[in-house]
């Protein structure tokens, strides 16, 4: 099996932090301007990776930026942080599938997975890879939510899997990675669910409790949901992360999402197709790469 690394890290120094977008503007939910006390650090959650150490503090502060925002509706406590989580990064296809064969708990995505039962991640990197982050960010935001709310239902864990793994580079010459949830293909696909009336209705999907049965569909309808939730304005981010802590103190059966929509998920599903609707769908990115636009 070619292995490019395979054990804990050994990676050591000080990780640089910018907690706020490469512009210096807020944006959705990244923007915190100083660390919360007692929350997460690289120190406690650093993985084993093959990446150069400029490219590892890279990734972890983009990951870190958005996990810290998240965390101050959790609240987790250091001495409840888990243990490391291994990650065994391969560079072909076949010593993938030897490495995720035995383990029948595996959660396996494109070209990467998560093993819970030996808490190790399992990802595909080639040279060049441009979707190498896309699988890392994803399969580390799979270790992440099962560690701090496996409160989560189905259809949120992987809406928010979704969202996480899609990494924007920004910030001039710098490289800096940033989690955006933007995806041209995704918008692009929900936005003709939804004109097809194809899309399936929130209400049916969040009642999904085994993960082989998501299609497609059902997964894009759960990272639209995300992806609302974030860009759509202060008040949805802060109702969303309300909802999260909801969830974490009482339980999915005993929280209604209406209460945090403040409306009927009926009346929402309608608002929420309409916003989806007018998002700009980019051919390649900014302003130059219009294809579709709001307005229509």
């Amino acid at each position: 099996m070619s292995v490019l690394c395979g054990c804990r890290t050994t990676y050591e120094g000080p990780v640089k932090r910018s907690l706020v977008t490469p512009t210096g503007k807020k944006g959705p939910v990244i923007g915190i301007t100083e660390k919360p006390k007692d929350f997460l650090a690289s120190s406690n959650y650093r993985y084993a990776t093959a990446l150069p150490k400029d490219k590892l503090d890279k990734v972890i502060t983009a990951m870190e930026t958005y996990y810290m925002a998240m965390l101050k509706a959790l609240k987790p406590r250091l001495k409840d942080l888990p243990e490391l989580t291994n990650v065994l990064i391969v560079e072909d296809e076949l010593s993938f599938r030897r490495a995720v064969a035995p383990y029948t708990d595996a959660i396996v995505d494109d070209n990467s997975a998560f093993l819970p039962s030996s808490r190790q991640i399992v990802v595909l990197y080639r040279e060049g890879d441009k979707k190498f982050f896309s699988r890392l960010f994803r399969a580390q935001a799979r270790v992440f939510f099962t560690d701090f709310m496996p409160e989560l239902p189905l259809w949120l864990h992987e809406g928010l899997v979704l969202f996480f793994e899609e990494v924007a580079v920004g910030g001039g010459n710098q490289g800096v990675l940033r989690i955006t949830g933007y995806s041209t293909g995704k918008l692009e696909k929900v936005q003709s669910l939804i004109e097809s009336t194809e899309l399936p209705q929130i209400a049916r999907v969040s009642a999904i409790e085994e993960r082989d049965s998501l299609t497609e569909n059902d997964r894009l309808t759960a990272w639209a949901f995300i992806y609302w939730s974030q860009h759509s304005g202060r008040n949805s981010r802060f109702a969303f992360k309300s909802y999260l802590a909801a969830l974490k103190e009482e339980g999915y059966d005993k929280v209604d999402i209406e209460k945090y929509l403040t409306m009927s998920l009926e009346e929402f599903e309608k608002r929420w197709r309409k916003w989806l609707l007018k998002q700009h769908v980019y051919a390649t990115g900014g302003e130059k790469g219009l294809k579709r636009g709001a307005g229509k």
